[in-house]
């Protein structure tokens, strides 16, 4: 018989795998620490330091909390469209156990969307509480509006890993159409 203290854990176990499962298809700390998009985040930040490091009447904090929560409902409609696309047998050679162990392109990409979408919702959490601590500046400042950045740049490397996607799907449609131009001579 399970108690409900020994569920409750349970749960957490779950999100821990889970969480476990997506950092290691996403490329770990190694993946996020070189990405050109943090460093880029990191670069505009700084250079946008006037909207985190002195209190304005437009907060820093009104950008994520203004921008995203629109941001994250259309990416979450392309996240569903990215899982939809394809038909089974390009759903086959895309997904899947690879030899060398390494997640498949599928999973990959699943996690760069997964990333965007995290972003995204870090973002707006220091958005609020910067609004709800009025936090206008300092180093949670320079951190909320860093993350905020870093969501929007991370659209592009979700971009780029959807055109992955239709790029390894237009070479199966080439390789088909090749295929059966052979077969036909």
């Amino acid at each position: 018989m399970t108690t409900p203290f020994k569920n409750f854990f349970h749960q957490y176990i779950g999100v821990f795998q889970t969480l476990k499962f997506f950092w290691r298809c996403y490329g770990g700390t190694w993946e996020l620490v070189t990405s050109p998009y943090l460093h880029v985040s990191i670069i505009l930040a700084v250079v946008l330091h006037p909207v985190w490091l002195t209190a304005r009447e437009k907060p820093w904090y009104e950008y994520p909390i203004g921008i995203l929560p629109n941001v994250l409902g259309v990416t979450l409609a392309g996240y569903a469209l990215l899982l939809a696309f394809g038909d089974e047998k390009f759903k086959k050679l895309f997904a899947g156990n690879y030899p060398d162990g390494k997640p498949s392109p599928f999973l990959v990409t699943n996690a760069k969307f997964i990333h965007f979408i995290l972003m995204q919702a870090f973002a707006i959490f220091f958005g609020v509480a910067g609004s709800a601590l009025e936090l206008k500046s300092g180093f949670f400042a320079f951190v909320g509006f860093t993350v905020f950045i870093y969501s929007l740049t991370t659209a592009v490397a979700a971009g780029f890993a959807a055109l992955t996607v239709a790029m390894s799907f237009d070479e199966l449609v080439k390789s088909e159409e090749n295929n059966e131009r052979d077969e036909g001579k």
